[in-house]
């Protein structure tokens, strides 16, 4: 159940890219990850306009900001280096003109008590799985 989220500047207006980099994220996360597709969300938002690297704006250069949320002790260092990898080679094709290198990936990993979807928590659904 990954929630990942990319912020970007300037914006991504076009829709179709917006769904080619929220599908390849989505197919990274289940091959790299072993994350349910269907559970997978992505959401693409612009960054406001006050974008600055090294206390400077960014004139003709995009930028981002990529996280996503797993439950924490789901995946392995070699997975997660694996998939921001990924993740960053999609991006640095997909977006168009020059990425910053100061752009970023991040991975928060959350106890499974302290976060779910549709009202039950990671921790009660792993408990449910041991009684059964």
């Amino acid at each position: 159940m990954p929630l990942l989220t990319l912020t970007i500047w300037p914006a991504l207006d076009d829709a179709g890219l917006q769904l080619a980099v929220a599908r390849e994220l989505s197919n990274h996360t289940e091959r790299l990850l072993g994350k349910q597709r269907s559970l997978t969300a992505v959401r693409i938002q612009a960054a406001p306009d006050a974008w600055f690297i090294g206390g400077e704006p960014l004139p003709g250069v995009r930028t981002f900001a990529l996280d996503i949320r797993i439950t924490a002790g789901t995946n392995t260092e070699v997975e997660k280096s694996a998939w921001i990898a990924a993740a960053w080679d999609s991006l640095a094709k997909a977006i168009p003109g020059a990425v910053a290198p100061a752009s970023y990936i991040s991975i928060h990993e959350i106890e499974a008590g302290s976060w779910g979807y549709t009202g039950r928590t990671q921790a009660a659904r792993r408990q449910e799985a041991v009684m059964a």
